[in-house]
């Protein structure tokens, strides 16, 4: 990517900091953040890891940056080059800039900014045409829904022990974050059977059983499957 002369010096400022030579994504970024505040971002605080951004770039996926602190995904519409009607759709993952994480005080370790990006693409890979894991109980859209996030939290898991980025404090709202669905999750398989029904009302107490181990082992393996599947698209 070429540049002008007068932009030489920021230019190299920020390739320095970050060895983001080989990286358009970040040339772009930084070129959309000088068109709309008239500079390049500040590169004195490395929020940025050039290897997982790498990563992240190579598999194709969609990521719409935008001006909040949300993370989502959401199915969108695709036209081809020879129809102006859309003919197809796909998922496309929302993120914010990570500027934005970079300068706000509750977000100023990378590691919540990719706890939540490798949660979504985790759920990127559920689509049809990669590991096809939607509606993975079909009779129950809310059970399908909770086993999803419990396998987005193991993926993004991955990756941050990958980037050396886990620690208690992940950890910790990891669990929390899993235990938000074992109500409904517990539900389901004690209804269907799946688990044995324990006496009491401490959910806790299924966590314990060997059906339920079994559960969460099938859980790590859509996880283990959808991380090969991210690992399998680096060229």
């Amino acid at each position: 990517m070429s540049f002008d002369k007068t932009d030489r010096t920021d230019k190299e400022s920020w390739i320095t900091d970050f060895g983001l030579e080989d990286l358009n994504w970040y040339h772009d970024f930084c070129l959309k953040i000088k068109k709309l505040f008239g500079k390049f971002p500040d590169t004195s605080v490395k929020f940025g890891l050039p290897e997982a951004e790498y990563f992240i770039k190579q598999t194709g996926a969609i990521i719409n940056y935008h001006y909040s602190h949300r993370f989502y995904i959401k199915p969108e519409l695709k036209s081809n080059f020879f129809s102006m009607f859309p003919t197809s759709w796909d998922w496309e993952v929302h993120a914010p800039l990570p500027e934005l994480f970079k300068n706000d005080l509750e977000y100023t370790n990378r590691k919540y900014y990719y706890y939540a990006m490798f949660h979504e693409l985790t759920h990127w890979t559920g689509f049809k045409n990669r590991c096809n894991r939607r509606n993975l109980y079909k009779d129950d859209k809310v059970m399908s829904y909770a086993a999803e996030e419990v396998i987005a939290v193991l993926g993004s898991i991955h990756f941050l022990k990958k980037y050396d980025l886990y620690d208690s404090d992940i950890e910790k709202r990891a669990f929390l974050y899993i235990d938000s669905y074992m109500h409904t999750i517990v539900n389901y398989l004690v209804d269907k059977d799946i688990i044995p029904r324990v006496s009491g009302w401490c959910l806790q107490q299924y966590y314990e059983t060997p059906e339920f181990k079994d559960w969460m082992l099938k859980m790590e393996t859509y996880a283990a499957i959808s991380t090969a599947y991210l690992h399998s698209l680096q060229k």
